[in-house]
């Protein structure tokens, strides 16, 4: 069934660093490619054309495609992709990447391979790792993402979003049947919100689509050297807090369960320096997040 399976990557992108994108581009060129493979579809939206010339260097046997759109925001241009996908080519499986990761020559294939069993109804991601710019300073990788430091599934089922935006893969049909992604989340959509990715699995989820885990299927994270600091891992940190507090719901009022964290968190600031920098900074990374929720749980009361 592998060889009737019509599979896409989908690159949504405003290509504000061409450089990385072709780079994503030419670790696509290395890999193995599947039967049904129908090319890549590189989605600048905002209504530039940057990324013009990455698509025209671009190895022939990829079947890359420039597909702009004047409309900003990484959700609508992934819901656009979704739309022509599924009216040109039914049943299509999208790879979903972003601009700034390099692909194992495997990944295409693992996909195609975990689909072909599965034609509908289902997801799949595999796991990440990191090429970072620069080298991260050993104490600092916790307080990173997992974007930003690598992610693996531990085992067992998937009952849960786990799955990276940047590393998964889902039926173009699929996406469309629970509403497309939240246009009012992500990069682009003019909102500090995080979660697009995790909200979409999620709904594909409770709509009763099963997700699966596809060890082969890596891929490598960019992390530029902006993007592995303290100040980023506390802002990230916030915003991190923000989408959590979203998720539980409207509340003007703060909960009595977080005016205590708060308190706790405020008492260890006021220690932390006593104990050293690392524990002066672990307490500010647990203060921001607080701040984050309790933002988060008003902006959903607006």
């Amino acid at each position: 069934m592998t060889d009737k399976l019509p599979m896409i990557a989908v690159i949504a992108t405003n290509a504000s660093t061409p450089d990385i994108l072709w780079r994503t581009l030419e670790s696509l060129g290395r890999a193995d490619l599947p039967a049904g493979w129908r090319g890549v579809w590189v989605v600048e939206n905002g209504g530039t054309h940057r990324a013009v010339d990455a698509v025209v260097s671009a190895p022939d046997r990829l079947k890359v495609r420039h597909l702009p759109t004047p409309d900003r925001g990484k959700c609508r241009a992934l819901n656009q992709a979704a739309k022509w996908a599924a009216a040109m080519m039914p049943g299509a499986l999208m790879v979903l990447l972003d601009d700034d990761v390099r692909v194992d020559t495997g990944t295409l294939t693992a996909y195609a391979d975990a689909a072909s069993a599965r034609p509908a109804n289902a997801f799949f991601g595999g796991p990440t790792d990191v090429d970072y710019e620069r080298d991260v300073p050993v104490w600092l990788l916790d307080y990173l993402p997992v974007s930003a430091r690598g992610w693996s599934h531990g085992g067992g089922p998937v009952t849960e979003p786990v799955f990276l935006g940047f590393n998964w893969a889902a039926y173009a049909k699929d996406i469309l049947a629970v509403g497309g992604f939240d246009e009012s989340r992500g990069p682009g959509s003019g909102t500090a919100t995080l979660g697009d990715e995790g909200d979409m699995q999620q709904r594909l989820l409770d709509a009763g689509n099963t997700a699966h885990y596809v060890q082969a299927a890596k891929v490598w994270h960019w992390v530029p050297a902006d993007k592995c600091t303290p100040d980023w891992a506390l802002e990230r940190n916030y915003q991190q807090g923000l989408e959590a507090g979203r998720q539980v719901g409207p509340n003007e009022r703060l909960p009595l369960w977080l005016r205590r964290r708060q308190l706790v968190a405020a008492l260890r600031k006021l220690a932390a320096p006593i104990f050293g920098a690392n524990a002066a900074f672990a307490a500010e990374h647990k203060a921001r997040f607080n701040a984050g929720l309790a933002d988060g749980m008003r902006l959903a009361s607006r």
